[in-house]
């Protein structure tokens, strides 16, 4: 399903995206402010990747600035289009990511930390069990049992069109849906990796 607006999205019928009416939750807040894209990248959010999760991080839902920073979004098994089980196992996003060892390491203790409390849920003992049979090096850190919160940082990309990206990383709550996630990349306004997200988005 698209998206209505100019973003040109795939997500749920429930959540919104260009006019960013969305609320930060615990997840989504620094030092009690809300971790929102700056106002001027917002006045043009098609440019923004961005895309949409599940509290078990299943993708459900990506605009077409993210299926260009990350094209396997949109040709990956629905069943296995999910955050953590692409990082770990794809490896388009272990080149995608710049420093994939910390990033992964970061992805899988702030997944642990957010599912901690439904551990025993099916969906996430179904995608736990695989990803151990799939990664030795999700395996390695899942038995480390270390967890750490979300918090808006800069993620770096090694792109195989326009070359490094620094881009910001915010998770965001859809005020309408708290129990999706959107999660946003954003460029320092005036930078190069700006630029690049422009070209990108064509």
């Amino acid at each position: 399903m698209r998206w209505p607006g100019p973003c040109g999205s795939r997500r749920p019928s429930t959540s919104t995206c260009c006019g960013w009416p969305v609320t930060a939750g615990a997840a989504g807040r620094e030092g009690g402010r809300d971790a929102r894209p700056p106002a001027a990248a917002a006045r043009r959010p098609g440019l923004l990747p961005a895309y949409a999760i599940t509290s078990s991080w299943a993708i459900v839902g990506w605009n077409a600035a993210y299926e260009r920073l990350y094209p396997g979004v949109a040709t990956v098994p629905a069943a296995d289009r999910n955050l953590l089980w692409v990082v770990f196992t794809d490896p388009a996003v272990r080149t995608l990511l710049g420093d994939w060892a910390g990033d992964s390491r970061r992805f899988l203790t702030q997944f642990r930390a957010e599912v901690g409390p439904r551990l025993a849920d099916p969906d996430v003992v179904d995608l736990v069990t695989r990803l151990q049979a799939a990664s030795p090096a999700f395996r390695e850190g899942w038995a480390s049992h270390d967890v750490d919160r979300f918090s808006s940082t800069e993620r770096r990309f090694e792109h195989p069109v326009v070359g490094p990206l620094v881009l910001e990383h915010h998770q965001l709550t859809p005020a309408d849906t708290p129990t999706l996630q959107l999660v946003v990349y954003t460029a320092a306004a005036g930078s190069e990796s700006a630029g690049k997200l422009s070209q990108l988005g064509g």
